[in-house]
């Protein structure tokens, strides 16, 4: 029989069944992702601008604590929502933009948790001011190649396995001293350098997911420590070690092979004693990090600029740079992703498809997507605070960086009222029909009036 007649009868008998439940299930997931884009057509968004407080000295604890309470807007859904109806978690976006060096920090989410969203800024932030803006993608170029335009972006994804943290807000902390030195500084000082017809998009979009992180930290830290990882087992699984289980037994009585039985001792301890300093370093970050539950995050950078000013050192790499800060070499770290999901074409037709990949790239900057590109990974609560934060006002000094120019506050309820009687009115001025001496008299007698004793004072 030749190798041909062998493959078809093959194909016939029993090798159809594979590739058919391929595309099979390639045709579901197609009509899964239609349907959650349909259900997503149907949400409102809206962008809020947050103008931070001048003179704000609330450290990054305070947006750890916002993200922490932003896990009231998880939803439990349901099989028939998820698969048939295509219900899917919000998503929300935190992001930093620079347009011409003018640096501003927005949230993009559904309407229907705008409230929950400025209610939590509040509580943080009393004195912030958030306003409804009109979203800046929209005045991005529509389509590339453009005559006036050109574009550099990128996704940031993590090093290592997401169990892994990177260097947080807390490792800024010099205990000694007791000073907090922001990683904010050089970002915002990176991206208000760029030009007036440059601008900057950092985006981290993320969506909410359950206690998943858990068993997966738990699964590394086994590994890590050389505990055996106990697998779950199926069904034939679980019914070959029921076989095999009941021949011990049987072979035990039988035979004697165990006349006497050892106790087990436990040498998680003494594994544990026994770790390298790295070892140990990597075992509690974990622990640290799947004790808060996590959000699923994706991080685009998007530079654009007009057509011959984009310059990689003043729009790319001082912002990567700045976020190199958050690295951790022995735990995890932020590194761009420029050969696959990137603006970066090599070999063949690479004008062609560097121009789709600006096209694709500019889309999901604009729709906020958190599945276009590489696959979101897991961030806690505390990670997100590092990474966008508003600025402590003590350390940056972007000058370009909207802040409130003072703290507004009602008057006092003691506040005395000066009562005027008729007679001691001011004369009004008709300063049309007199002289300059007697406007100059008048102003005078005017403005000359000393404030009442018992008129409180700001303190």
């Amino acid at each position: 029989m030749s190798f041909a007649t062998f493959f078809w009868i093959f194909f016939i008998e029993i090798g159809w069944l594979p590739i058919s439940l391929a595309v099979l299930w390639g045709i579901y997931n197609l009509w899964l992702l239609r349907r959650q884009d349909q259900f997503a057509s149907k949400r409102e968004w809206t962008l809020l601008a947050i103008d931070i407080p001048s003179g704000n000295e609330r450290s990054p604890e305070a947006v750890e604590n916002m993200f922490t309470q932003l896990s009231g807007a998880h939803t439990t859904i349901g099989l028939l929502d998820k698969y048939w109806f295509g219900k899917s978690q919000t998503k929300m976006s935190f992001e930093i933009i620079s347009i011409g060096g003018y640096i501003q920090f927005l949230v993009y989410c559904e309407k229907n948790f705008r409230d929950l969203v400025e209610s939590i800024i509040y509580a943080q932030y009393p004195e912030a001011e958030i306003t409804e803006i009109e979203d800046y993608t929209k005045n991005a170029p529509d389509k590339f190649p453009n005559d006036e335009w050109d574009m550099w972006a990128t996704e940031l994804f993590l090093d290592k396995s997401d169990v892994y943290p990177i260097k947080t807000y807390k490792d800024f902390l010099d205990a000694s001293k007791h000073e907090f030195k922001d990683p904010m500084a050089a970002l915002l000082e990176a991206m208000g350098n760029i030009k007036q017809d440059e601008q900057i998009w950092l985006q981290f979009i993320i969506s909410f997911t359950g206690r998943e992180i858990e068993e997966k930290g738990a699964k590394e830290i086994s590994k890590i420590v050389g505990e055996e990882i106990v697998s779950e087992n199926n069904i034939i699984d679980k019914l070959i070690k029921e076989i095999l289980d009941v021949l011990d037994k049987v072979g035990e009585a039988i035979i004697h092979l165990w006349k006497e039985e050892e106790q087990e001792q436990s040498t998680t301890d003494f594994k544990m004693l026994n770790l390298k300093p790295i070892q140990k370093t990597q075992v509690e970050a974990i622990q640290n990090k799947i004790s808060k539950f996590g959000l699923m995050t994706k991080i685009r950078f998007t530079y654009i600029s007009k057509k011959g000013m984009l310059s990689m050192p003043r729009g790319v790499s001082s912002v990567i740079g700045a976020i190199k800060q958050f690295a951790n070499t022995s735990l995890n770290s932020l590194r761009p992703e420029t050969d696959i999901i990137g603006t970066k074409a090599r070999y063949f037709l690479t004008k062609s498809r560097l121009n789709k990949r600006k096209n694709r790239l500019l889309r999901a900057a604009q729709n906020r997507d958190n599945w276009t590109g590489k696959l979101p990974f897991v961030l806690n609560p505390e990670e997100l605070a590092t990474l966008w934060h508003l600025p402590i006002e003590l350390e940056v000094r972007a000058p370009l960086l909207e802040r409130i120019p003072a703290k507004k506050t009602g008057a006092p309820i003691n506040l005395p009222i000066e009562q005027i009687s008729e007679e001691n009115k001011l004369p009004s001025l008709d300063l049309e029909n007199k002289s300059n001496s007697e406007k100059s008299n008048n102003l005078s007698k005017q403005t000359d009036v000393s404030p009442p004793n018992n008129l409180p004072l700001e303190q």
